[in-house]
């Protein structure tokens, strides 16, 4: 045919091609695909066959559909030699040699791909495709990391506006129209090894072969499969176990990469038949462990992964001359439904001469449905009889009767020489399944059964992508579209490998929008119909379509836009998905499988200007302390819209739920200055500074916003006002109680202008409370004034230290209070620790009575009980004497002078009587002293007595004492 001509032609072109100047290549009609690095070759009529990518071209000579190219083989020996012509011996293309196979930056080189595998079977009954290079995965799908399809794509931007809105762009479209997609398979190889696999018994297969050497050799087509398909997109293990009365692990769990591969045949090699029974039970159990335990490696690669038992026995579980233990054989199929409900596919392939895959019951002349029967001892005529319970056990433990909980049947012996297997309960397996217990009672057989469930294991899934939907739910951290009318929905058709064209509005409606507490699902967009490839010449645009006719058509795109903004509170940060995780494609509207992820579309959202207020000044006692944290108001954002952050919750994320900082670190700090670096024990006026950072946590147009802000500390102190003091000669000293009374304790804080005013506690908000202080005092250059203990100045000034103390803590403070006189104004304040004292002392008046005018009275003054001084008075006058101590006074008048009168009395009076409620009322006396009747003899008014008479009696003027 002349289609194969030209495929010959083209490669002769080809390999003449290699040889030439990419000059000359051009010229040549050879295109040089860069980006896949191949050669692809224009042939008549501007034809284009790559031979890495479609082996499906329609034959274009004769229009025939139903004939297709065949891949040719890239063979530098031979060029035109078909595929089809190397499918007898399937080992010498499934693995391409040297240089045969292209380079390919898609499939990397490991230790079992490195020489890549040219060609590989698409699925059961369709012919090998090429899958290396560029277009492989448009043929043999590869998944991604998470076990998503790769051949759907959808992508998302964000682009920002100037109103700080972002509008986001979803592109949604498939590259392939082939979606065959393998999934990597654990394999449990169960291998009998009992006595009856030997064939020493006669127990052979119909066409006289052994049965566990035969089905040893046909395990290596399965192993050499899961070798095969063994590569980036799945990684199959094997484990391989063997049985008889005990089971025996051959091997672990071992990828079936090359080393793997010739592990797993030498392991099955390595199996030698024992003497023993049949523990199926204990194999089952073993496999379990395997799949479902605490070793089972689980989906390392993120690829969906079937789990498969292959059990090769000949016949049920045994035990001692028990040709069928019903106890044994019921567990096995107990394990066995577990691990069907745990998802594991169950093969059993059976290996003996009277294998039956569609048998439950006896079948022969002396059985009935419920029971069957066969002698004890004749082996043959055994084997034969007991056929049925074999293939009913089989049946059972495979994945035919994925129901079924037990075997069922009953192993009886009526007689000594008969055998009768009774089933209890036929109606407890379940429906039925086909294909997964396969008789094979020959070699030819054995093989069939590896090769089938080969093909089985690898099955590909053709995927249906018509009904796919794309659902995008805006992220937590923005407010998306309100209804279904804010977004927009258009098409572009690709452009043969040169980018899209032009988008279009979606004409007819077929694309269905639905909005729902922020997840937007967009459903109606056929991914099957519009694949893009720039290579299917002639492909026509499905009807109805959803944009302009196209005379060539390559396929279109899906575009979603819309617009977000910021939710309010969020703040901000670099790459912040604008949408859910759970974004995506997904096979259908229930969104319960997820085929692709949406990806993209992080913006860099604007991190808000930071504010702080420090709430200056603080305003503390002496020693007290300032938490700035409480004091400092910080918010992030403008107006209404402002984030405040609560600075005493730094621990707890600043009192902001996390998805408002999760793309930022905000830090801060508090620098002192010359206070104390905790702002605690404060004595002198200071300031400090507060620093807020908040920096993005990923790289991107957003920088570090910082703010700085100073705050300033007001020490208050003691100012004391001290009232006028007077104190008495001959008194004892002050009393504590005393100064106290005569000090008035504000706390003030002194202006650092001296024009300024001094601002009283009362008059600010305070931190802390007020301290109570103790005050004490100590007199100065006492020697002066005092005299054991008693104030011994007549007149003039003294002076009392304050010591200032808090309470409740012995902590001086004096050094830093203020002083003033009363009646002084603020001016007055000076940091004078001493309190002045004025001294005076106490006067008496003593008052005659009863006298002439012309006649001197003598009066005795007694002071605490003893005399003291005299005083005189003429007439009905009075003598005031000053300059006396405090203490008891008693005033009499002298008889013995005054011996003309009669009745003279005396008087007692305290001078600073502290019984006083104002003692300073008693610091001044007066005493009258009244004379009783005149006798008539007397001197003469010449007998006057002078004080110069009575010098050591104390008489005198009434000015004495002063």
């Amino acid at each position: 045919m002349k289609w194969r001509k030209l495929i010959s032609a083209a490669l002769i072109c080809v390999m003449t091609a290699m040889t030439i100047s990419p000059g000359l290549q051009a010229k040549a009609g050879v295109e040089n695909d860069s980006a896949a690095g191949m050669n692809v070759i224009t042939g008549e009529n501007g034809t284009i066959y790559d031979p890495e990518y479609n082996p499906y071209i329609e034959n274009e000579e004769t229009e025939d559909e139903d004939e297709y190219r065949r891949p040719v083989r890239n063979d530098s020996q031979n060029p035109g030699r078909r595929l089809e012509d190397d499918m007898a011996s399937p080992s010498d293309w499934l693995t391409a040699s040297g240089s045969d196979v292209a380079s390919n930056s898609d499939w990397p080189a490991t230790a079992s791909n490195a020489r890549g595998v040219a060609f590989t079977e698409a699925g059961p009954c369709m012919p090998a495709v090429w899958v290396n290079g560029r277009w492989r995965q448009g043929r043999y799908s590869a998944l991604d990391d998470a076990g998503e399809t790769k051949s759907v794509v959808c992508e998302k931007t964000a682009k920002k506006n100037d109103d700080g809105s972002y509008t986001v762009t979803i592109d949604a479209y498939a590259e392939s129209d082939k979606t065959n997609t393998p999934e990597a398979v654990d394999v449990v190889l169960i291998m009998d090894q009992c006595g009856t696999m030997s064939g020493k018994g006669g127990e052979r297969l119909q066409d006289g072969a052994i049965r566990l050497v035969v089905a040893k050799d046909k395990a290596s087509l399965l192993i050499d499969k899961l070798g095969q398909v063994y590569g980036s997109h799945t990684s199959n293990r094997m484990a391989i176990i063997s049985f008889g009365n005990t089971v025996r692990n051959r091997m672990d769990w071992t990828a079936m990469d090359e080393a793997g591969v010739s592990a797993a045949k030498s392991a099955v090699s390595g199996i030698e038949l024992v003497n023993e029974v049949r523990r199926t039970n204990e194999a089952m159990e073993k496999a379990e462990e395997l799949l479902t335990g605490s070793g089972y490696p689980g989906a390392e690669t993120g690829a969906n992964r079937k789990k498969v038992v292959i059990l090769v026995t000949d016949g049920s579980a045994t035990r001692g001359d028990r040709w069928l233990d019903d106890e044994f054989s019921d567990a096995a199929v107990r394990t066995a439904r577990r691990l069907k409900e745990a998802g594991v596919t169950i093969y059993c392939i059976g290996v003996n001469d009277q294998v039956n895959a569609d048998q439950l019951h006896g079948d022969f002349e002396d059985s009935e449905k419920t029971y069957w029967t066969g002698p004890r001892y004749n082996t043959n005529a055994r084997d034969h009889a007991q056929a049925p319970a074999d293939n009913r056990f089989l049946n059972f433990l495979s994945s035919n009767y994925k129901e079924a909980e037990k075997f069922d049947v009953k192993t009886t012996y009526p007689d000594k020489n008969t055998v009768k297997w009774t089933v209890e309960d036929d109606d407890i397996a379940g429906p039925r399944t086909e294909g997964y217990f396969l008789a094979a009672p020959t070699s030819k057989a054995i093989e069939e059964s590896f090769t089938s469930i080969s093909e089985k294991i690898f099955e590909f899934k053709r995927e249906s992508r018509s009904t796919y939907v794309l659902t995008d739910k805006v992220a937590k951290y923005f407010d998306g579209p309100e209804s279904v009318e804010k977004v927009k929905v258009y098409t572009a058709a690709y452009k043969n490998n040169k980018g899209f064209e032009r988008r279009e509005s979606v004409a007819d409606g077929r694309i269905q929008i639905s909005l729902n507490e922020g997840m937007l699902k967009v459903a109606g967009f056929d991914y099957n119909d519009y694949f893009l490839d720039d290579k299917l010449k002639g492909r026509k645009e499905t009807e109805p379509h959803i944009g302009a006719a196209r005379s060539a058509f390559y396929g279109r795109k899906l575009i979603v836009e819309y617009t977000v903004r910021p939710k309010a509170g969020f703040l901000g940060g670099n790459q912040v998905p604008t949408h859910e995780n759970d974004s995506g494609i997904y096979a259908n509207d229930s969104l319960t499988k997820r085929v692709r992820t949406l990806s993209g579309g992080k913006a860099d959202v604007k991190i808000p200007d930071i504010h702080i207020n420090t709430k200056s000044p603080c305003n503390v006692y002496l020693y007290g302390s300032v938490n700035w944290r409480e004091r400092t108001e910080v918010s992030m954002g403008e107006g209404a819209g402002a984030v405040s952050l609560n600075m005493k919750e730094k621990d707890n994320g600043y009192g902001l739920d996390s998805w408002q900082t999760e793309f930022i670190t905000i830090t801060d700090g508090m620098d002192a200055g010359t206070l104390p670096a905790r702002l605690s024990g404060l004595s002198v006026d200071g300031s400090y500074t507060v620093t807020v950072k908040a920096a993005p946590l990923h790289d991107g147009s957003e920088k570090e916003k910082k703010a700085a802000e100073t705050g300033a500390v007001n020490v208050f102190v003691p100012a004391f006002t001290v009232k006028q003091k007077t104190v008495y000669y001959g008194d004892l000293m002050p009393e504590k109680e005393a100064l106290d009374r005569c000090v008035t304790t504000e706390w003030k804080h002194a202006p650092a202008d001296a024009a300024a005013s001094w601002v009283a506690d009362t008059d600010t908000e305070m931190i802390g409370d007020k301290p109570e202080l103790e005050l004490n005092y100590t007199p100065l250059d006492k020697d002066r004034w005092i005299k054991e203990g008693k104030i011994k100045k007549r007149k003039g000034t003294a002076s009392m230290e304050i010591n200032a103390m808090y309470k409740d803590a012995i902590v001086p403070v004096i050094d830093y209070c203020y002083l003033r006189q009363e009646g002084e104004d603020e001016s007055g304040y000076k940091k004078n620790r001493a309190v002045s004292l004025e001294i005076a002392s106490c006067q008496l008046t003593v008052r005659q009575s009863g006298g002439l005018a012309a006649d001197l009275y003598v009066f005795t003054i007694l002071k605490d009980g003893k005399s003291y001084m005299n005083v005189w008075a003429a007439g009905n006058g009075e003598v005031t004497i000053k300059g006396l101590p405090v203490g008891e006074y008693r005033i009499e008048g002298d008889m013995a002078w005054a011996w003309r009168y009669s009745g003279g009395n005396s008087e007692s009076i305290t001078l600073g009587d502290p019984e006083k409620v104002n003692r300073t009322e008693s610091w001044k006396g007066e005493a009258v002293c009244q004379n009783g009747s005149r006798k008539n003899k007397w001197l003469s008014e010449y007998s006057i007595m002078h004080d110069a008479d009575y010098p050591d009696q104390g008489i005198g003027t009434p000015e004495r004492g002063e």
